[in-house]
């Protein structure tokens, strides 16, 4: 309740300031006497200034919520061994993970930074598809740079992505969740987190996952992922996402991050009645939707 706390306590302070300072200046200067009548102007004055100093900062929280979602997501496509911003990258790290991955039965779908670069820090993802290509592998390696003041945390960070009836988006990963991702999360989407577990179990966690939903909703796991189309996927989800923000008030989006701070979160689905209704959708369909009018999923990486 800590934000929604220190709304209201500011709010009382800047009231009880207001009011005093105007009750004073007005007894001060001998235009106000103190009586019930005369008080109700500084009052007012305090209420006001109350309300409009919680709404600001309702209105920031908001504003500052909205501006960490993307609205024209898309990768870059990098050439191994490359610079990434003029900085040397760790590609031994991604070089190992691709043998792992090779003994499991994933081939390499290239390597990707997001688009623009990101501050701070080096970001290199490196994408691997299983046979059936119904199962995508996202190692991303993020690399704090000297001096930085983002807040980028580095490190090695795995996400397994499968996509079940085309619309239910499966998310197994190792990436810690935050109060803003959860805020951030969509409605349909089923989404574990297990940090610092190793990439085979990842694995496995992701496969037991998709087979129960699968038995769940009597769908099945979509094939034909790329590179592109997750991307895409991504920039469908930040879009809804974003709209769905945009209709709450800066009260609810602290409440939402009260209750996770008081109960955090790591797995989250809906209801177990809602999947098996939702439409089913081939990728030739999300191939023609609105997210591909965003521009390209994949461009090249800009000159210098």
């Amino acid at each position: 309740m800590k934000l929604r706390r220190a709304v209201i306590s500011n709010m009382v302070v800047t009231m009880v300031l207001v009011f005093a300072a105007s009750a004073g200046a007005g007894v001060l200067s001998g235009l106000m006497r103190l009586d019930s009548i005369m008080l109700g102007v500084p009052l007012g004055l305090a209420l006001a200034a109350g309300l409009s100093a919680a709404l600001l900062k309702m209105h920031r929280l908001k504003a500052r919520t909205l501006a960490k979602i993307t609205r024209q997501f898309s990768w870059i496509a990098l050439e191994h061994g490359c610079k990434v911003g003029g900085h040397q990258v760790d590609w031994k790290t991604l070089d190992d993970f691709a043998v792992t991955l090779r003994l499991r039965g994933f081939e390499p779908l290239g390597w990707h930074t997001p688009n623009p670069l990101p501050k701070g820090a080096t970001w290199v993802s490196a994408c691997f598809l299983n046979a059936l290509k119904t199962t995508l592998i996202e190692v991303q390696r993020i690399e704090t740079l000297p001096g930085a003041t983002t807040g980028a945390i580095g490190g090695v960070r795995l996400t397994v992505f499968s996509v079940i009836g085309g619309t239910i988006r499966t998310v197994t990963t190792d990436h810690k969740v935050t109060p803003t991702s959860y805020l951030l999360r969509y409605p349909t989407d089923v989404f574990a987190s297990y940090p610092g577990l190793p990439l085979p179990r990842l694995l496995d966690k992701h496969e037991a996952l998709v087979k129960a939903l699968c038995g769940r909703t009597d769908k099945y796991p979509s094939a034909g992922l790329t590179v592109a189309r997750y991307v895409l996927l991504q920039r469908e989800r930040l879009a809804q996402t974003r709209a769905r923000v945009a209709g709450m008030s800066g009260f609810k989006i602290a409440g939402i991050i009260d209750a996770f701070e008081s109960n955090p979160q790591s797995k989250w689905a809906p209801p177990s009645d809602v999947l098996p209704k939702l439409p089913e959708r081939s990728f030739a369909q999300l191939d023609a939707s609105p997210a591909v009018k965003g521009g390209p999923p994949i461009v090249a990486m800009p000159a210098p």
